[in-house]
C-alpha cells in the first residue's frame, strides 16, 4: 500500500507541475510583431514554449535516471537478472 500512495502523490506532483507548466505558457505576455514579419501558424510552438518544454524534458529524464537508481538499490538481483538476459537476448540476435 505504501508504494500505491507514493505513486499516487507523485502522480498529484506531476498533475500540479503539468498545470503550472499550462499556466505559465497561457501567462506568457505575448510580444507585439512587426509589420514585415510573416505570422507563425498556429500549431508551431514559439521558441519560448519550446525551452519551456526543453527543460521539463530534462527534468523529467533526472527525474527517470533517479527513479531507475532507486530501484537499482532496492533491488540489485532483479536488475542484474534484467542486464543479464537483455545481454543475453542482443548476443542470440547478433548471431
Amino acid at each position: 500500500m505504501a508504494r500505491s500512495r507514493s505513486v499516487e502523490a507523485e502522480l498529484g506532483a506531476l498533475r500540479a507541475e503539468m498545470q503550472q507548466a499550462a499556466s505559465r505558457r497561457a501567462d506568457a505576455p505575448e510580444k507585439p510583431k512587426p509589420e514585415g514579419e510573416a505570422p507563425q501558424p498556429a500549431d508551431e510552438p514559439s521558441a519560448g514554449d519550446f525551452s519551456a518544454m526543453l527543460e521539463d524534458f530534462k527534468r523529467l529524464v533526472g527525474d527517470y535516471a533517479g527513479n531507475a537508481e532507486d530501484l537499482a538499490a532496492d533491488h540489485p538481483f532483479a536488475v542484474a537478472g534484467a542486464a543479464f538476459l537483455l545481454g543475453f537476448s542482443l548476443g542470440r540476435l547478433s548471431k
